[in-house]
């Protein structure tokens, strides 16, 4: 049996350099996470791609629920 437990999405830098974007997840956690190309790999044994998780971000006293900024 499998299941989806998250998904992925190809992005761009504003330097022009791709990156996968992704979520995982699990009941109760959403994992937030973007893999980007190890430009340094001199060794075979050296990763492909470097995974960084993105912690969630706290919703600020001036933000809305709906994303929008408040400007008071």
């Amino acid at each position: 049996m499998s299941m989806k437990i998250g998904a992925m999405w190809v992005k761009e830098t504003k330097e022009g350099k791709k990156y996968i974007s992704g979520i995982i997840e699990y009941p109760g956690m959403n994992l937030s996470f973007a893999a980007f190309k190890n430009e340094d790999k001199e060794k075979e044994s050296h990763p492909d791609y470097n995974i960084i998780w993105s912690p969630e971000r706290k919703e600020s006293k001036n933000e809305s629920s709906n994303g929008a900024r408040d400007p008071w």
